[in-house]
């Protein structure tokens, strides 16, 4: 029997400020997972450019971030063009390391504000 499908919306329409940074966290642990998941990201604003990655954690209280480095990394430079329909649209395949929470992380790069809009999916 395989596990059902959550998916959730992480941001809608949210403003992202030149050189700005959104976080959002999800705490695995209200999921009954087996570890596959997917980002659905949807970038607008002109000249904006987005790096979106990924940071992991076990601890509650005081959680200490842990960097994937190049793991981490889901896109560098993302904007409205980017995507396999040079749409701003784009689905991203994900494979943290065993952990209890993830945070993604939104930073625009270029000195220009975008607007995201971003799903997980997780199953």
């Amino acid at each position: 029997m395989s596990t059902p499908t959550s998916a959730i919306q992480i941001f809608g329409d949210k403003a992202l400020p030149a050189l700005g940074t959104v976080e959002y966290i999800i705490d695995f642990e209200r999921f009954n997972l087996e570890g596959i998941f997917s980002l659905q990201v949807a970038i607008t604003g002109a000249d904006a450019e987005v790096d979106i990655s990924y940071e992991l954690t076990n601890m509650d209280q005081n959680p200490v971030w842990i960097d994937q480095e190049a793991a981490g990394v889901i896109a560098e430079a993302f904007t409205e063009a980017s995507g396999p329909g040079t749409d701003g649209n784009a689905l991203f395949d994900i494979n943290p390391k065993l952990s209890r929470k993830i945070k993604f992380i939104f930073t625009e790069t270029a000195e220009a504000p975008a607007v995201i809009n971003a799903w997980v999916a997780m199953q």
